[in-house]
């Protein structure tokens, strides 16, 4: 199988112990904001935007050099940006154009499959259910997940980007929709984590990290007039994303009861590294210690973590180690 990998070695140590690490979820996991150009990301399936230098991959470098950690690491980045919870269990399609999909013996391989529209106009492509990374001796899985069922982009470009009153009031709709279905993706990511876990055996670990503040904790109040409506759009965002993080702890809660072991951990530091390093979401003000990309190139990368920020995320990962992981 062709997958983007990493095998770690440590030059003159002696290892006493194996570990997989795989890396599922969406942007925030694949590594977009990593590099600092667009060519610089896998290739085999360019749309994910998979860097070995995202917050997964740093992490499993710290474990490499860690004192007294001999762990052989490999580590394995199943992410794709765009990525949603039905993602998980089911193909994900990443493109769609016009015109032949390659040829049969570049068509299909384990990680891509293509095919065509009903009237054969356009050649459809498709990442491989990212739960195809996971093997037996898979030991991790880490990932984020939920934030494009929650209409991430959308809830970007007009509760936070927005400068109009109409996008104000789209941005209380968008609110409202992503509050209604989420209950719905919730779901789906806890059966999804499930059937993950059943695939790594019993001893495996799976990590859900929470999701950074997308701005810091200053206001931007829009006002209306004619309808009255007065909102403050980096503050509805901020409680927005409190909730979505809350929620997953309720859910790991849940299902680590029910599953009767404790194999689902949230990692619920996320805001606190970020804290301080996130855009300035005041109109002409800029904080030039950010960790989140606003508008840096690749262009793709706007509002994720930047090269500090995987960095600094991933070598505050690593302070947990394996995160209780049986490997004896």
């Amino acid at each position: 199988m062709t997958v983007l990998w990493l095998l770690l070695f440590l030059i003159g140590g002696a290892f006493t112990v194996d570990v997989k690490i795989v890396q599922l979820g969406d942007s925030y996991s694949s590594g977009v904001g990593a590099v600092a150009t667009r060519h610089e990301y896998d290739t085999v399936i360019p749309e994910c935007w998979r860097s070995l230098h995202g917050r997964g991959g740093q992490y499993a470098e710290h474990l490499l050099v860690a004192n007294n950690n001999n762990y052989n690491v490999t580590y394995v980045n199943g992410a794709c940006s765009g990525a949603k919870s039905h993602d998980l269990l089911n193909a994900n399609l990443v493109s769609q154009k016009w015109g032949l999909c390659p040829l049969q013996r570049k068509r299909n391989t384990a990680e891509v499959f293509y095919n065509r529209t009903r009237f054969k106009l356009k050649c459809n492509k498709y990442a491989v259910p990212q739960i195809n990374y996971v093997d037996p001796a898979t030991d991790l899985v880490l990932l984020t997940i939920g934030g494009n069922d929650a209409l991430f982009s959308r809830l970007l470009s007009t509760c936070i980007l927005g400068i109009s009153i109409r996008e104000a009031r789209k941005c209380l709709e968008i609110l409202e929709e992503a509050r209604t279905t989420q209950v719905n993706y919730t779901e789906t990511i806890k059966e999804a984590l499930v059937e993950i876990w059943y695939k790594m055996g019993e001893s495996g670990k799976i990590v859900v990290f929470q999701y950074p503040h997308l701005i810091q904790n200053y206001s931007r109040i829009w006002n209306d007039p004619r309808s009255g409506i007065s909102i403050d759009g980096p503050q509805l965002v901020r409680e927005f994303t409190e909730e979505g993080n809350h929620a997953y702890l309720v859910a790991a809660k849940e299902l680590n009861t029910a599953m009767g072991v404790e194999f689902l951990t949230i990692y619920d530091k996320t805001m606190d590294i970020f804290a301080g390093h996130e855009p300035d979401p005041r109109k002409h003000s800029r904080n030039d210690d950010r960790w989140i990309s606003e508008f840096e190139r690749p262009i793709g990368s706007v509002y994720h973590p930047n090269q500090r920020g995987h960095s600094e995320w991933g070598a505050a990962v690593a302070l947990q180690c394996v995160f209780g992981v049986n490997l004896f």
